[in-house]
């Protein structure tokens, strides 16, 4: 539990944070369909899962499609770049480490209910960030009343929620199954935007939104038995 709070929260958490202040919210999108990728490595090399011909498709048709997705909504306004390109690659570490985290969990998850795995790795993980605590609390005054409802949603809409359906998904598939659904985010993302900020909905769009969900179905089925 104290790899998995401290993988699940200060690792992959700051990454994500500090490097989205150099990057655009596509290229950040991006950023994360690295994540799959990674945790089918892992995988493959300490819990012996195996990646079949057509998983591997799937990883590779739901980044393509993903990346249409990303590349559709630059053209409605979107910015694919990094206003510092050597300080916005540590976000790259955010993924990395959730994918650890993922390979982590995966007995965890066998072992606890989800409340139980998933409460004490965010308590661990919250408690390593005790350092921070002065700082945080110094710009609390600045913050709107939207401001804290957007923290309240993001706390728990955004971290608390989803873990738990990551960790009961845990339960019953394999982590590089699992991880595959992360490539559904880029496609959340600008449905989000679509909603919230009048971005526009594109054609090309839809499409990327359907590749991605093709790859992520191929990626579920069972490898072929070897003769």
């Amino acid at each position: 539990c104290l790899a998995a709070g401290l993988l699940a929260v200060p690792a992959t958490q700051l990454p994500n944070v500090d490097g989205q202040r150099f990057l655009s919210p596509a290229l950040a999108s991006l950023i994360v369909t690295t994540s799959p990728a990674v945790t089918a490595v892992l995988g493959a090399s300490f819990l012996r899962e195996r990646l079949g011909v057509r998983q591997a498709a799937g990883f590779a048709i739901a980044l393509g499609g993903a990346a249409l997705v990303i590349v559709a909504g630059a053209g409605t306004g979107a910015d694919l770049s990094a206003s510092d390109p050597l300080r916005a690659a540590v976000a790259a570490l955010g993924p990395a480490s959730w994918a650890a985290y993922t390979l982590v969990a995966k007995p965890l998850a066998a072992r606890h209910h989800a409340v139980t795995a998933v409460g004490v790795a965010i308590i661990v993980g919250t408690v390593s960030l005790a350092p921070a605590v002065p700082a945080a609390l110094a710009s609390a005054d600045d913050m709107s009343a939207s401001s804290w409802a957007w923290l309240v949603f993001l706390a728990i809409g955004g971290t608390v929620v989803p873990y738990l359906l990551w960790s009961a998904a845990l339960r019953g598939l394999e982590i590089n199954k699992t991880a595959a659904f992360l490539y559904l985010t880029p496609v959340f993302a600008f449905a989000w935007s679509t909603l919230l900020l009048d971005t526009e909905l594109s054609a090309a769009a839809l499409a990327g939104g359907a590749i991605v969900l093709v790859g992520v179905i191929l990626t579920q089925q069972r490898p072929a038995s070897s003769t």
